[in-house]
């Protein structure tokens, strides 16, 4: 009896055969698992967002799926809606054309569902426009990358009896979501925005965002992000306001229940009242905030504005905002530190500098029911130096700000030059009667430090608990006088 032979190419078709079988049934395996990751990337942008979002239908099927994603936003009452497509894996040829590996475990195709769409702003904002669409690529090991293309706006809206022109460049934004510690990190960018109504004109033009973060041990977002703007004008009718190069730096992170937080500010050049001011420089950090207090705060927010949704008055709203933040601060500040260092301005007026610093030393008892006990806490330092002219301009802007919101613009024309001059003369020199500013050759300074219930300001020591009431007085006095 002869044994028949298996030749080799008999081996390569019964393998090839088997892949293909493979290949065939295994988006309908695989449907089951991006599923299960379609899921869980829902919850963890709902997370991130801390916002309302969930999935309301999921239509399964052998290579791709349906869904629609709701999101509730607590400031309108209607949700919005999007439609998606789940296209299962292991292969999408479609990512080809992207320069992207075709080996996926699942890709979700969706766009904003306009027809379901109830916000009227939304769909004045994008009526004419081309869909909001985005783009979410799930690989074999969990990570998602996300790419969304808002469409380039030009709209008219109106509000009321206002008409508002609303013009936009396409924006674009992309993000990567790792499966292994759960980071986030991602960028946006909109070449150009512009807004203009009948006395009002704002234009930003290479606005960039970009961002990294996790989810630290407290629970809270910890990363840095960087936002650029080339450049910022706005004309209104009374006033010009322009920035050039703005870049804000901010860093987040954690140590124990504490979170420590800083910026970075700069600005290549500010335009304000025909003034060139630049550059300037800000750097602030606020480190110490207790996490669990922070927590408390971001629920209380969506809480009232939850309420607020359902109709609450805002009188109530302000009253219970009132009364949980009395809790919630003290703990919140209690071995914070805030720190400013530098502030600085070059002008063509002159130069600002100052720096500051603020901190609670050894706060005693329960500071909710005791607030002087964090009053006698209180450790403070500020040091200011300004060149007389662009002081004396600061002052001349805050004036003209105060009498045209008191007085009618006809009446606040009529005020001179030598009026204002005389009015800058008055404040300053009320300032330097009681201290708060002393002269040194054209240079005003001012150097105020609190410490162990002592209040210093410029080297005299004043009653602390007095200079606060006299200055809270003299705030509402004001007030009633207007």
């Amino acid at each position: 009896m002869s044994t028949r032979r298996v030749s080799a190419l008999e081996v390569i078709i019964w393998i090839t055969l088997f892949l293909f079988v493979l290949l065939a049934f295994s988006p309908y395996v695989i449907g089951y698992k991006a599923k299960s990751d379609y899921t869980n990337l829902i919850n963890q942008m709902s997370k991130i967002s801390q916002h309302d979002l969930h999935v309301s239908n999921y239509s399964q099927g052998f290579f791709s799926s349906q869904a629609t994603v709701v999101l509730n936003l607590p400031q309108y009452p209607e949700p919005v809606l999007f439609k998606e497509e789940i296209v299962h894996g292991p292969v999408y040829l479609g990512l080809i054309n992207q320069g992207k590996s075709p080996f996926i475990a699942a890709v979700i195709k969706g766009e904003l569902d306009m027809e379901a769409a109830q916000l009227k702003t939304i769909k004045s904002i994008l009526s004419g426009s081309g869909p909001v669409v985005y783009q979410h690529l799930i690989s074999f090991n969990g990570n998602v990358d996300s790419q969304v293309y808002v469409p380039a706006i030009n709209t008219l809206i109106q509000d009321g009896e206002t008409t508002v022109h609303l013009e936009s460049s396409g924006v674009i934004y992309t993000q990567f979501l790792s499966s292994a510690d759960n980071s986030i990190k991602g960028e946006m960018t909109v070449p150009s925005f512009k807004v203009k109504e009948e006395n009002f004109d704002m234009i930003l033009k290479g606005s960039v965002v970009n961002f990294s973060g996790h989810k630290g041990s407290t629970q809270l977002m910890i990363g840095d992000s960087v936002a650029s703007v080339d450049v910022i004008n706005i004309d209104s009718a009374e006033e010009q306001f322009a920035v050039k190069k703005l870049i804000v730096h901010s860093i987040t992170s954690e140590e124990g229940e504490l979170i420590n937080s800083g910026a970075q500010i700069s600005a290549r050049e500010v335009l304000v009242s025909n003034q060139k001011i630049g550059p300037v420089a800000l750097n602030l950090s606020i480190n110490g905030l207790n996490a669990n207090s922070l927590l408390l705060l971001e629920k209380m927010i969506i809480d009232l504005d939850n309420q607020a949704a359902q109709g609450v008055p805002e009188e109530k709203i302000n009253n219970l905002m009132t009364s949980q933040m009395m809790v919630i601060m003290p703990d919140l500040i209690k071995q914070a530190e805030l720190n400013i260092n530098p502030l600085s301005f070059n002008s063509e007026l002159g130069r600002l500098e100052a720096d500051m610093e603020f901190k609670l030393d050894r706060v005693e008892g329960d500071i909710s029911t005791n607030p002087f006990g964090l009053f006698n806490a209180v450790n403070f330092h500020l040091n200011l130096s300004i060149d007389e002219p662009l002081i004396r301009k600061i002052i001349a802007w805050n004036l003209d700000n105060d009498t045209g919101s008191s007085k009618s613009s006809a009446i606040h024309n009529t005020i001179n030059h030598e009026q204002v001059a005389q009015k800058v003369d008055e404040n300053l020199k009320a300032l330097m009667d009681v201290n708060w500013l002393v002269k040194d050759e054209g240079v005003y300074l001012s150097k105020i430090s609190m410490q162990n219930s002592e209040l210093l300001i410029n080297d005299t020591s004043v009653d602390a608990l007095q200079q606060i009431m006299s200055t809270v007085g003299s705030g509402i006095n004001g007030a009633s006088a207007q």
